[in-house]
């Protein structure tokens, strides 16, 4: 304390500026100079409260975790730029105080621990309180540590958790309002403002305000109408069609009128799954098992098709879809693609296609190439100009052959919702990159027509737990290759000792090596490349095997090389190499001929 420390109990040390120590203690914060004598004066912020804990971002930036709230501490102590604390508390979003640790990302947001987990994002000006999130099972947070690939890993008293610095993904669920965790539909009613309908009913979702989303309940007739909300649709007088499990009704916002359609045939007591708003204001709308049926709001009739009606092969219908030209289409359960032409109420499958198909969602790209989602048949394309159809398959990447929804993006992706996440597949490469828990995507399993594609390649997908958000402009790609290593040698399948430039017998030519690239980020997604140099010159893989076996290797010398990929294809600068000679057979030795060739003589 003679030399400025604040209390002998100290917190916290990291090195300062020009061979200065911070130092944290439980009555605040010293910047120590041990050959200039007394430390300088800190803002009163910083002095005379316990400093748990700060993390050092520059010689001008500290991040002080305090038992009053978080400090932002910034400048150099100078009379050009003097230090300057900001705190954050309660009112500013954190979850509670005291806090415990900090850390700042390599993307700009601060990660604050107390009862529970705080986020402020890059940029922002208030944290979000994250507590009691999937990814972290106890609000009781202990301690945190950074790696060398921005993860965030944080101790509690269940355990060890991980929250990766990649921030596309973002959860929305019962922490924020949603009545329930099971979302069925979702789509946009206004600038910056979603419907979200879920099993328990419909709410108007504001993503975006300082303190976090906000949901604010859409009150629907108490009843079963109200509950299982399938699909929405918004037509060009500013009406919101709802279709439910039992039914469906009609919201005008501008009033706060309600219609309920509970006698009309087709529409009343059924499942409406799918909503549509044609080129000449009439509303389409189907079910599974129950037919079609059209709105005429000139008229303010309904009319309903079924298998009797005007070429209608089936009553089971998924999804009514219109296309940027206007035109209609149906996903049918039992007789694929179907087109609907609307001036004369006719309805023609479509050729080329499997005798039986399950179609469950449709969606088109900018050049008019319709995509479909069915089911046992993975993802088709199909275009109407050629009626060509072409399918996609485990074979590309896709996580099923049973996708829920497909939706098209400006760029020419195609997203595909799958019971295992979400896939993006990339037709003109052939290759699909999936999301699942390890990659952010928290929702696990998607549901069918529950996805909104907004201006930006920002994407909305209903879960069976919560809403999904996706943004392209969020993502933060590991630029951090993975530590890859030998961790092996089995000869004969028998683990062996390894030892630089070891030479082996010639009998002891099966050789094993087995490695690991060492990626903290998503470890399942490592890929391999190897070879023996000696033996081969082209690389083998990319692959996950993390073994590679060579037999009935002949003599001479050898160089076994091995590298690794993280999950956005950043490979091993450098190898892992091991390198060994395997010696011939006596009987292939110059002594060994020379005395042959003795003898003979």
């Amino acid at each position: 304390m003679a030399e400025g420390l604040s209390s002998r109990s100290v917190r916290h040390v990291a090195a300062g500026p020009a061979g200065r120590v911070w130092v944290s203690t439980g009555m605040g914060l010293t910047l120590l100079n041990p050959r200039a004598g007394p430390a300088p004066v800190l803002p009163p912020e910083v002095q005379h409260v316990a400093i748990n804990h700060f993390q050092r971002v520059n010689d001008t930036l500290l991040w002080c975790a305090t038992a009053q709230g978080l400090v932002r501490l910034s400048g150099t102590g100078t009379a050009a730029r003097p230090w300057r604390a900001r705190r954050y508390g309660v009112a500013k979003g954190l979850c509670a105080i005291p806090v415990m640790r900090v850390v700042q990302d390599r993307a700009g947001n601060v990660w604050s621990t107390t009862a529970g987990l705080s986020q402020l994002p890059a940029g922002a000006s208030h944290f979000r309180c994250r507590a009691s999130r999937s990814f972290l099972d106890s609000n009781e947070n202990n301690d945190r540590l950074k790696d060398r690939e921005g993860n965030i890993w944080f101790v509690h008293d269940q355990g060890i958790a991980q929250h990766p610095t990649d921030e596309r993904f973002e959860q929305c669920g019962k922490p924020e309002g949603i009545p329930d965790n099971e979302v069925l539909a979702v789509p946009a009613v206004g600038a910056g403002r979603y419907w979200v309908g879920t099993r328990a009913g419909l709410v108007e979702l504001q993503p975006g305000p300082p303190g976090g989303p906000q949901c604010r309940p859409v009150p629907l007739r108490p009843g079963k109408a109200s509950h299982y909300i399938r699909c929405l649709c918004r037509d060009q007088h500013g009406n919101n069609w709802v279709g439910s499990e039992n039914g469906m009704a009609r919201y005008t916002p501008a009033t706060g009128h309600r219609t309920y359609f509970d006698q009309v045939p087709g529409v009343a007591g059924h499942n409406v799954v799918s909503i549509a708003e044609d080129r000449h204001g009439w509303v389409w709308l189907v079910t599974p098992g129950f037919g079609l049926t059209v709105f005429d709001p000139a008229t303010n009739r309904f009319k309903t098709f079924t298998t009797k009606h005007n070429g209608l092969i089936s009553d089971v219908f998924w999804q009514v879809f219109r296309d940027h030209a206007g035109g209609l289409w149906l996903a049918s359960d039992d007789h694929g693609l179907i087109r609907v032409d609307t001036e004369h109420d006719t309805f023609q499958r479509v050729d080329g296609q499997a005798k039986t198909l399950s179609v469950g969602s449709i969606s088109e790209e900018k050049a008019g190439q319709l995509w479909l989602g069915t089911i046992g048949q993975g993802v088709l394309s199909y275009s109407p100009g050629t009626g060509r159809t072409h399918a996609f398959g485990p074979e590309v990447g896709l996580q099923s052959s049973n996708p829920y929804f497909v939706q098209c993006d400006e760029v020419g992706q195609v997203w595909v919702g799958t019971n295992r996440g979400l896939d993006c597949f990339y037709p003109l490469r052939g290759q699909t990159v999936s999301y699942g828990l390890h990659e952010g995507f928290m929702g696990q399993e998607a549901n069918q027509n529950s996805v909104l594609l907004e201006p930006g390649g920002r994407l909305w997908v209903g879960t069976v737990n919560g809403l999904m958000h996706y943004d392209p402009a969020r993502a933060q790609f590991n630029r951090v290759a993975p530590l890859t290593q030998l961790t092996g040698l089995r000869i004969f399948l028998k683990d062996t000792a390894i030892a630089p430039g070891m030479a082996l017998p010639a009998r002891l030519n099966h050789l094993t090596f087995d490695y690991v690239g060492v990626n903290l980020t998503n470890p399942e997604k490592v890929l391999y490349q190897y070879r023996l140099r000696g033996f081969e010159q082209t690389w083998a893989g990319p692959l996950t095997a993390t073994s590679a076996t060579y037999t009935n290797l002949g003599p001479g010398s050898y160089t076994f090389e091995v590298k690794a990929a993280n999950e956005a294809g950043v490979w091993s600068a450098r190898p892992a190499t091991f390198s060994f000679s395997i010696r011939p057979p006596w009987w292939r030795t110059w002594w060994a001929t020379c005395c042959i060739a003795a003898g003979l003589g």
